[in-house]
C-alpha cells in the first residue's frame, strides 16, 4: 500500500523535524537572554558615571510604580463602584482581559526596578 508507506515516511520525518525544534529551542532562548543582559549591560556602562542619568532612571523607576499603584486603585474602587465585579465573576478571561493594564504596568515597573538595581550595583564600579 501506497499510502501506508507514505504516511510512515511523512511521521518519520515529522519526528525528526519536531526533534530537531525542539532541540534548537533552549539555545534559542540562551542566546536571546544573553544579548539582551549585554544590550543592558552596555546602556548600563554608558550611563553610570553621570550621576544625574542615575537619578534620573530611579525617578522612572519611582514613577512606573506610582502609575501602578493608581491603576490597581482605580480598579478597586471599580470593583467597588461599578457592575465590574459581576463581570469578573461571569466570565473569568474577559476579567482578565480587562485586567490586563495592571499586569502590563507590572511587568513594565519591575523590568525598571530591575534595571535600575543593575545601575545602582555597577555604578562606582571601574572595569
Amino acid at each position: 500500500m501506497p499510502s501506508f508507506w507514505f504516511t510512515g515516511i511523512f511521521y518519520l520525518f515529522l519526528g525528526i523535524i519536531i526533534k530537531f525544534l525542539l532541540a534548537m529551542i533552549p539555545d534559542a532562548i540562551r542566546r536571546y537572554s544573553r544579548n539582551s543582559s549585554a544590550k543592558s549591560l552596555r546602556k548600563i556602562k554608558n550611563i553610570r558615571w553621570n550621576p544625574y542619568s542615575v537619578q534620573y532612571q530611579i525617578a522612572i523607576d519611582r514613577s512606573f510604580f506610582l502609575v501602578f499603584i493608581l491603576i490597581c486603585i482605580l480598579y478597586c474602587i471599580l470593583l467597588v463602584a461599578s457592575p465590574l465585579t459581576a463581570l469578573l465573576k461571569q466570565n473569568f478571561w474577559v476579567g482578565m482581559l480587562l485586567t490586563l493594564p495592571i499586569y502590563v504596568t507590572e511587568i513594565l515597573w519591575l523590568n525598571k526596578a530591575s534595571y535600575v538595581k543593575q545601575l545602582i550595583e555597577r555604578a562606582g564600579k571601574i572595569a
